[in-house]
């Protein structure tokens, strides 16, 4: 509960276009919440007392999720620019959940029988608990949307071993026909360029309802957001991409960075079921080179009986890296499983963790003086992103480790530095 109302009696906070907001959290609770923040970056004024956290506080700069843990505390600011309405939620996707038997909890969603699959009969729960609705008063400005430079098809289709109880999804992308997909669990990466608008036909080739929601992505109209029934203004309110239906997002990112695609429907079940992926803006001029830069999106597995386990671009144990000596890498750790709050991500050699330097947070790029060398350890929330550069000085063996927590399975990578 928030304020001890759990959505969609929690309060509904409005605020006129223009507005400085300041909210502070205490978490009275037995388990963390990462707080994630829709269309708009916010900055974390001070944890804590106030005291020895507000000169830390000012280095980290912008985020769109900050994690609290139990007894913890912490103050926020953002202004609201853009008007319409938007979410601020916890990312734990079973805080978000409606009201149902525990049962249905654990899976994401009310169970059904294979016949009912068959036929396309979902019982659809919504979201609940840990949820504010956040309203800014003023123009939309979509009225102003300047043609879109690049069209983007995204399909979302079952894959293969879709069953009711072990959801099984997949994102394609298509581009001019290129179609794009990856070979594991996960959506493909959606490159995007900073201030060039594009249109996203989203395709729903699935059995029941999606939606898709574009995490930090500082969307000029939250019609697109990709919160059904809510998302957008007055009567232009954003619906459920039904089975079979097309619904055309536009945007034009203002920033580059480390984003992600997710759907916002039945979260728990949709997001086991694979429906996640990276959204990576570059700079005007800039290429995506997979030689140099690389993703690494953490997620929950299909099947309960897998619970203790992730996938790690959506597999289980992803391919090695080859990469050269006194050549600049960028690696980019997404965490979007549903219940991993402290993931910890690392780069080692046989002798011990090497040094990285941290770059980026949840797309924004950190400032000079958090920009230091460490050592390269690192936890990483639900919702949201960190990205690390590093030069291997010389060749050898490194490995990428992840876990989902300290004390459950370790994913290891290795990267062959030649």
């Amino acid at each position: 509960m928030i304020n001890g109302k759990s959505w969609p009696f929690t309060e509904r906070l409005s605020y006129a276009r223009g507005a400085t907001v300041r909210w502070r959290w205490i978490n009275t609770g037995s388990g963390g919440h990462p707080l994630h923040l829709h269309g708009f970056y916010f900055n974390v004024d001070s944890r804590g007392n106030g005291a020895e956290d507000t000169v830390y506080a000012r280095d980290r700069d912008l985020r769109v999720t900050e994690l609290i843990e139990p007894g913890g505390t912490f103050a926020m600011s953002w202004k609201a620019e853009r008007a319409g309405n938007w979410l601020f939620h916890c990312h734990l996707t079973y805080h978000t959940l409606a009201h149902l038997p525990m049962a249905q909890i654990l899976t994401g969603k009310p169970k059904i029988t294979n016949d009912e699959y068959e036929n396309g009969i979902v019982h659809r729960a919504g979201m609940g608990g840990l949820v504010l609705g956040i309203s800014v008063r003023g123009n939309v400005s979509h009225v102003a949307e300047p043609p879109a430079s690049r069209r983007l098809t995204l399909v979302v289709e079952p894959a293969q071993g879709d069953g009711p109880q072990n959801p099984a999804f997949r994102y394609v992308l298509d581009e001019g026909g290129k179609t794009i997909s990856e070979p594991g669990d996960i959506g493909p990466p959606i490159v995007l360029t900073r201030g060039v608008p594009v249109a996203i036909d989203v395709v729903n080739h699935l059995k029941e309802a999606t939606a898709v929601h574009w995490h930090g992505i500082e969307l000029q109209d939250s019609y697109y957001d990709g919160v059904s029934g809510y998302s957008g203004a007055g009567a232009r309110l954003a619906p459920m991409i039904e089975p079979g239906k097309t619904f055309e997002v536009r945007m034009a990112p203002p920033r580059a960075g480390t984003f992600i695609y997710h759907t916002h429907m039945f979260d728990v079940y949709q997001l086991r079921g694979g429906l996640a992926g990276p959204l990576i803006v570059l700079e005007p001029g800039q290429r995506f080179d997979p030689a140099t830069d690389h993703i690494f999106t953490i997620t929950t597995t299909h099947t309960v009986a897998d619970a203790g386990k992730i996938f790690v671009n959506g597999m289980f144990q992803p391919p090695a890296l080859t990469v050269h000596a006194g050549v600049r890498q960028r690696l980019r750790f997404i965490n979007m499983t549903t219940f991993w709050t402290n993931a910890v991500v690392g780069l080692s050699s046989g002798s011990g963790t090497v040094r990285w330097q941290p770059i980026a947070v949840d797309g924004a790029d950190l400032p000079i003086t958090a920009r230091a060398a460490e050592s390269a350890v690192q936890t990483v929330t639900i919702g949201e992103t960190r990205d690390f550069a590093f030069t291997p000085v010389a060749r050898g063996e490194l490995l990428v480790q992840i876990w989902p927590d300290p004390n459950y399975g370790l994913v290891t990578i290795p990267v062959h530095v030649i």
